[in-house]
């Protein structure tokens, strides 16, 4: 949990001591099975740990500022508002939730659990978990939590191999001997400040593309974290704070980034008076940035174009890395255009205010108002813009990395289609809207002939060489609105939505004709291969899933009894 910002002035230290005893009333979370002054002195800590660290980072940030502008002195305060608290606190609940939502869609089985380094306690505090078998407290000398702390990488530890390590973390002591538990630290701005734990009822159950999902989670939770922080620095512009508090409402857990710079837009439009308003991203080690938002004036360069950093205005807040801020920047820097070279003859902007920000170690970003007049934008301005910016690079890498995670969640990694699990989950959807607006919906089971033979006689790099083919194949064949998966092994899936069986028929034989047809080639090996389809109706052959798969299912085989590559209805 994160609390308000620290001071390292003494005079103001127990002031915000009390502040922070304040957010622990408010909204942390005890077990009510753990004893809460506990749980209260290590968030204690851990916040005080957080918090001035934070500040001797932002001290030294301080000292160093370089503003491509005459000297410019902001008094800012860091009185936290009751918005920023229930915002924190919404935003806490939205973290954990997702983390252990995220486990769960990895896979039903498995079961988290987030601990916490307890220094002065001498181990480690569970914060939240998705069971209740994980034991409060564990001591400091569990080998299976100090093993993973000090590794970068997942760790997996077998329960028959663990012995009273294993047991020290959990309330039951029925094992069989399969389970087996995944573990990774969470690194908090170069800390290590716990683990995230993943329980398996079985080894087997784990795959191993998971391992590098639950790795991307525990960098999720500290971004988490670090984006509840910023979230309350935003709120010490009192000015401000309700429609920043607004803006950060929209801003919800798998947001793209189109959705977050447009609430970024909105927010701009309430805060500042400009001409135009640039929002660009450049890659690290190239010459070039794309414009990714775009308002106002557009004559001279719209949305999703590319402009130079050398010698341009707005390169030069991705090249410095430095705050500018000019009411007649041709006078006061030395680039040859804004987006080009001489476009000043055709496009006279004069006062400028502009901001870096960082999103990762690949990606920098800037935002830039202009104004086509004198008009200086004020301190106030290029503060709040800085604020802007301070957040939406974290915002941005923690949507990333949820897209990443979510991913992995919901398709398969061979064909990228839809997994077997996600496709359910649409099909349950898809059955609820045909329903709703009286629709019919057709199911078409799929099955690769002979795949076997693939495998057997060419190696395991030819199969899987032929099921992303095929998925390219089917997806060429669907419209946007359908719903295409790989149902397991060599078995596709297609809904076809507000569709009827002869329409899909048709759909259907095109599919058949198009895989038997295509030129399977790899290594200069050409294989041909065929497909079985069956398919039936929502509701005409049955008003239920299971009901809609046996008979599509059934179907299929038929076809396969005469041979293979073709189609039938049920």
């Amino acid at each position: 949990m994160t609390f308000p910002k620290l001071s390292l002035n003494p005079a103001r230290l127990g002031f915000n001591i009390l502040i922070i005893l304040l957010f622990i009333l408010l909204f942390i979370f005890p077990n009510p099975a753990g004893p809460f002054f506990t749980i209260a002195k290590i968030l204690l800590f851990i916040g005080l740990v957080f918090n001035l660290f934070r500040d001797m980072a932002s001290d030294g940030k301080d000292r160093e500022k370089r503003i491509e502008s005459p000297s410019i002195e902001n008094e800012r305060s860091n009185f936290p508002s009751e918005h920023s608290t229930d915002q924190s606190r919404r935003f806490y609940d939205n973290l954990l939730s997702s983390v252990f939502g995220l486990l769960k869609a990895l896979n039903e089985s498995y079961r988290g659990a987030l601990y916490m380094v307890d220094p002065m306690s001498n181990g480690f505090t569970l914060q939240n978990s998705s069971s209740g078998e994980f034991i409060d407290f564990v001591p400091k000398e569990n080998q299976i939590l100090t093993t993973i702390l000090t590794s970068d990488e997942t760790v997996l530890f077998q329960q028959k191999d663990s012995g009273i390590f294993w047991d020290a973390i959990f309330n039951t002591n029925d094992w069989r001997g399969s389970e087996c538990l995944l573990g990774i630290r969470v690194v908090y701005r170069g800390i290590t400040v716990g683990c995230l734990l993943v329980f398996i009822d079985h080894f087997n159950k784990l795959e191993q593309q998971d391992r590098q999902v639950i790795s991307i989670i525990s960098q999720f939770i500290a971004q988490g974290i670090e984006k509840i922080e910023r979230t309350e620095e935003l709120f010490s512009d009192r000015e401000n704070h309700s429609r920043i508090t607004a803006l950060l409402g929209k801003i919800e857990l798998g947001s793209d980034d189109d959705a977050i710079l447009e609430t970024i837009l909105e927010l701009c439009r309430q805060l500042f008076s400009y001409d135009k308003l640039t929002i660009s991203l450049a890659r690290s080690g190239s010459d070039v940035a794309t414009t990714k938002l775009v308002d106002g004036f557009t004559q001279d360069i719209g949305p999703n174009q590319d402009f130079p950093l050398d010698d341009t205005l707005h390169g030069r807040l991705h090249r410095g890395k430095k705050v500018l801020l000019s009411s007649y920047w041709e006078k006061d820097f030395s680039d040859s255009g804004r987006f080009k070279i001489g476009d000043t003859d055709l496009f006279n902007f004069m006062s400028v205010a502009g901001v870096p920000f960082k999103i990762n170690q690949e990606l920098s970003g800037a935002i830039m108002l202009e104004r086509l007049s004198s008009r200086q934008f004020s301190e106030s301005d290029l503060w709040l813009l800085e604020t802007l910016g301070e957040t939406l690079g974290p915002i941005l890498e923690w949507s990333s990395n949820y897209q990443i995670i979510h991913q992995h969640a919901t398709h398969d990694g061979l064909t990228k289609l839809l997994n077997h699990k996600s496709f359910l989950e649409r099909f349950e959807e898809e059955i609820s809207r045909s329903l709703r607006f009286q629709q019919d919906l057709v199911l078409l089971m799929m099955d690769l002939d002979k795949f076997k033979r693939v495998n057997d006689n060419y190696g395991h790099l030819h199969g899987d060489y032929v099921l992303r083919e095929t998925a390219d194949q089917l997806k060429k064949y669907i419209r946007n609105i359908d719903v295409v998966a790989r149902y397991g092994g060599e078995e596709f899936a297609i809904l076809l939505i507000n569709t009827n069986k002869k329409k899909a028929m048709a759909v259907a034989k095109r599919i058949a004709r198009a895989i038997n047809g295509h030129r399977f080639i790899k290594d200069d090996i050409e294989i041909q291969m065929g497909i079985s389809i069956g398919l039936a109706q929502y509701p005409a052959d049955a008003d239920r899933i299971k009901g809609l798969i046996a008979k599509a299912d059934a179907a299929m085989y038929r076809v396969k009894g005469r041979g293979g590559n073709g189609v039938e209805s049920h």
